[in-house]
């Protein structure tokens, strides 16, 4: 993947100095790169989540430069557990055991009542997914998070995935081994940079899904 294919022309390189602001809503830029003393960083804002993560962490000189740490905030509740359960019981119905498993794509925004879960018309297959739905439909437009099943597979992103979720500022989530031992797998994507996070950053966990990341290490 050509990383530059992705990137947002609307950037800036700034040094990452005591009076560095915070990056703002109303920031002409889609993407900062800041120069502090332990490397290079990227940063990124939206309503619903913050973010800033390395790109090259290590020692830089100068002595006005700062240490630039990098972080993740959700604007907001973590999505409940009653919609992982939903989509966990919505991906097993697209998964019966009896027939071919497909994956299946949902969209979820976030706005002043809290989460809301979209399924978009899609065309799905054992190893592929994608929504049908108008890129301005307001359920792609302003999803915040997007998830898809892998049925019986293990969570993880694929090299489609990661073509597929760059260009775009939000979070993308697997959900894995649905008939056995649940699993997520989340991920922050900023403009084609990519960060692993913990799934209970992003999520309730109901009791029978376990955070994906934690089971590959074990």
């Amino acid at each position: 993947m050509n990383l530059a294919n992705y990137l947002p022309a609307a950037c800036a390189v700034l040094t990452a100095t005591r009076d560095l602001a915070p990056m703002s809503m109303q920031s002409p830029n889609l993407i900062e790169y800041l120069v502090g003393a332990n490397g290079l960083y990227a940063r990124a804002v939206r309503r619903e989540i913050s973010a800033c993560l390395a790109l090259w962490p290590g020692r830089l000189g100068g002595e006005h430069l700062v240490v630039v740490e990098p972080h993740f905030r959700l604007n907001g509740p973590r999505v409940p557990a009653a919609i992982v359960s939903e989509m966990l019981d919505l991906a097993r119905l697209a998964a019966p055991e009896e027939q071919g498993a497909d994956e299946l794509l949902f969209y979820l925004t976030l706005g002043e009542a809290g989460w809301t879960l979209h399924v978009p018309p899609q065309e799905a297959t054992t190893v592929s997914v994608r929504a049908t739905l108008d890129a301005h439909n307001p359920a792609y437009s302003q999803a915040v998070l997007e998830v898809h099943s892998h049925h019986r597979m293990h969570a993880f992103f694929s090299a489609d995935d990661n073509r597929e979720e760059a260009g775009k500022f939000r979070l993308f989530a697997v959900l894995g081994d649905i008939d056995t031992r649940p699993t997520l797998v989340v991920r922050l994507g900023m403009w084609g940079y990519f960060w692993n996070l913990a799934p209970q950053s992003v999520f309730e966990m109901p009791g029978e899904v376990q955070d994906g990341w934690a089971t590959d290490e074990a």
